[in-house]
């Protein structure tokens, strides 16, 4: 329960006599006023001082202001009931300090403080809305004398200070974008407040967003052939987007906006919100061509008889106002668009198409019919390049032409004119050359040919050998089975074919051929004999016969002996390929036991001895003594020789040691065989 007692009465001071009674009410009213009475106010705005106990809690006195008008409790200065103790107050009810059953006692008559506020904007926008520097103007009196208006407050605190009985202040509103209300009254060093006020103001200093919208040219190289339509949209979070216009050359348009007119246009964008705000996009060009080209069809070349030769220019002649002519293209008989120019036409009626295109992908098609007789004649030589030919040799080829005829055909040899073609009713040719007259080697073969309109060609040259000479066979003429002979072909030209190699004696007929360089370069006997009864001693002819790629062809023959089967000889064994004699050294005689049944003595000599290699043999007067460093070369020779015939060739290393081994045998027969006694 609030108690608060506003007591003021000025009748009082008017009873005369009653002095000390008037001090006690003038003491009274001092207690619980600050100021005079204010007359004239209307009965409906009472201004006092009010003290109660705050509901829930502890007494507490405030400065207020009943506003009739408002029927509430207008809140003071003090931002809310303040806790005092120093009031002398009467008592009456506040309720929720809203409630309108509320009366206020008996106050007093002065007129309450008054201020105003006006909003004001630097940059004003547009519909009431400020785009930069929002404020409010404020004004305020105190029609009290001897109080002053000290300042401004409002829900956003202190707003901005006076300090006079009567003045202004301005209050810059710091807030961003946004719609506000500020209620504000002007505080009084009376102790109260002026009546609250309210002020709505619009903030928006933000432009709108932009987008663009472009279709993507409909033409080529970035050209449109239709008339492209332009938008611009856009969004504002505060004020609401209003409007987007777009600039065709100078003018601006309300977006969307269609685009007309041949050639180029410099187009801008730009946006709106409702606070006036605006956004700028970005400038682009649109190259706008909706015309066709034109075309002027032109054939140029050499024309005889209502017919053109071999080749012609075409030429389109086109010509475009506003993006300028890309492309000039001819098609031949339906076929596919080819860039004008120089062209070769086969014989015949030809219907041409000349087509111009400008950058922007318009076209225009005109078209012509000539005669054309302009291909060349088409001459060929049938030798395989490569080919080797010898003696007289006939080349022949032919020769392709389809409508004026031939007037003349040559024969070339490396270029050179050689004669003229024997050339026959369907086209094609012969030409006898005498090859040994020219001389061995590579010569280019072609043909040239000229039609009686006058085109003519020379056929792709042939790489063709002329090669007279037979290989050249080089042949041992002679050996026997215990060695070999060799053979050698010399063909520097075109390069062997075939050797072939006829093995023929008593019961022996036999033909082996060798492709190319194939052939064998040692030749031992038995490779020819093979599984053939051949009775030693007899006679082997081999004849060969070499052939080249040409056909040259040349022979050669050897006679070789077989041998009846020998003694076993024992060779001296060197170490290596080579034979290097040292020194000869006496031999020396051991002496010879007798024995019971004696035996013929071998005796070496000494001049055999320093022909072996300073090796010594000592014959037993019993035993037969062997020098098994001589030994075991023979039994090697045997072993190789009879492996050989079983299985051949031998591998390589082997086959040379017995080679190697039977050039010993050669070398040193009587050694060999007087090297060991066999009983």
């Amino acid at each position: 329960m609030i108690r608060i007692e506003i007591s003021r009465n000025r009748f009082l001071l008017r009873i005369c006599g009653i002095a000390f009674l008037s001090i006690a009410l003038i003491a009274g009213v001092r207690l619980a006023y600050t100021g005079p009475n204010r007359p004239n106010l209307p009965t409906t705005r009472w201004r006092g001082h009010a003290c109660g106990n705050i509901i829930g809690g502890s007494n507490g006195c405030c400065n207020a202001v009943w506003d009739g008008d408002q029927n509430q409790f207008s809140q003071s200065v003090c931002g809310g009931w303040a806790i005092s103790t120093d009031c002398d107050c009467r008592d009456f009810r506040l309720g929720n300090f809203t409630s309108s059953s509320v009366a206020p006692v008996n106050g007093g008559t002065q007129p309450p403080a008054t201020h105003t506020g006006n909003f004001d904007c630097a940059t004003p926008g547009s519909s009431g809305w400020c785009q930069a520097g929002p404020s409010i103007d404020f004004s305020a009196d105190e029609p009290l004398s001897g109080y002053v208006i000290t300042s401004i407050e409002g829900d956003s605190g202190i707003l901005c200070g006076i300090n006079t009985q009567s003045g202004s202040c301005v209050w810059n509103i710091p807030y961003p974008d946004g719609s506000y209300t500020e209620n504000h009254w002007a505080l009084s060093t009376f102790g109260d407040t002026s009546v609250l006020r309210t002020t709505n103001y619009n903030i928006d200093g933000t432009p709108p967003t932009l987008a663009e919208s472009v279709p993507a040219p409909d033409g080529q190289n970035g050209w449109y052939v239709t008339p492209p339509m332009l938008s611009v949209s856009g969004t504002d979070v505060t004020s609401g987007f209003s409007r987007g216009e777009v600039q065709d050359g100078g003018t601006w348009n309300t977006s969307p906006h269609t685009v007309t007119g041949d050639g180029s246009h410099n187009i801008n964008f730009r946006t709106f919100d409702v606070a006036g705000n605006s956004t700028a996009g970005g400038a682009i060009t649109v190259n706008l061509d909706t015309t066709d080209p034109t075309v002027a069809p032109q054939v140029q070349g050499t024309q005889t008889n209502g017919y053109y030769g071999k080749s012609v220019t075409l030429n389109v002649g086109g010509a475009d106002a506003t993006s300028g002519i890309s492309a000039e293209e001819v098609s031949v008989d339906g076929g596919a668009w080819q860039p004008a120019g120089d062209f070769i036409l086969s014989d015949g009626q030809h219907t041409i198409q000349f087509r111009a295109t400008d950058l922007a992908g318009n076209f225009n098609v005109g078209s012509l019919t000539i005669d054309v007789d302009g291909t060349d004649p088409v001459p060929n030589v049938s030798a395989g390049a490569g080919q080797c030919v010898n003696g007289i040799h006939t080349f022949h080829g032919r020769i392709v032409e389809e409508e004026a005829g031939i007037a003349t055909s040559q024969f070339l040899l490396d270029g050179a004119f050689q004669g003229s073609l024997n050339l026959k009713s369907d086209n094609t040719w012969t030409f006898d050359l005498n090859t040994e007259k020219e001389g061995d080697g590579l010569y280019l073969v072609s043909a040239f040919a000229e039609d009686v309109a006058g085109n003519s060609r020379e056929a792709q040259a042939v790489t063709v050998m002329f090669d007279n000479t037979p290989p050249v066979i080089s042949l041992w003429d002679t050996w026997d089975s215990a060695s070999y002979g060799l053979l050698e072909i010399d063909e520097t030209l075109s390069g062997l074919q075939q050797v072939d190699i006829f093995a023929k004696g008593e019961g022996l007929n036999k033909k082996f051929s060798y492709a190319g360089e194939t052939y064998p370069q040692t030749l031992y006997l038995n490779d020819f004999l093979g599984s053939t009864q051949v009775q030693p001693p007899a006679e082997i002819s081999l004849e060969v016969l070499a052939t080249d790629l040409c056909g040259n062809r040349s022979e050669g023959s050897a006679l070789v002996t077989l041998n009846e089967p020998e003694e076993l000889v024992v060779l001296p064994e060197t170490g290596g390929e080579e034979v290097v004699e040292e020194p000869a050294v006496e031999a020396r005689e051991e002496p010879v036991q007798p024995a019971p049944n004696p035996v013929q003595e071998t005796v070496v000599q000494p001049s055999a001895v320093s022909e072996i290699n300073d090796t010594e043999v000592v014959i037993a007067s019993t035993v037969p003594i062997i020098n098994w460093r001589l030994v075991l070369p023979v039994f090697a020779i045997v072993f190789f020789t009879g492996l050989k015939n079983f299985y051949n060739p031998l591998p390589a290393a082997w086959r040379r040691r017995a080679e190697q081994h039977e050039r010993w045998l050669d070398k040193y027969p009587d050694i060999f065989l007087d090297s060991i006694d066999i009983f």
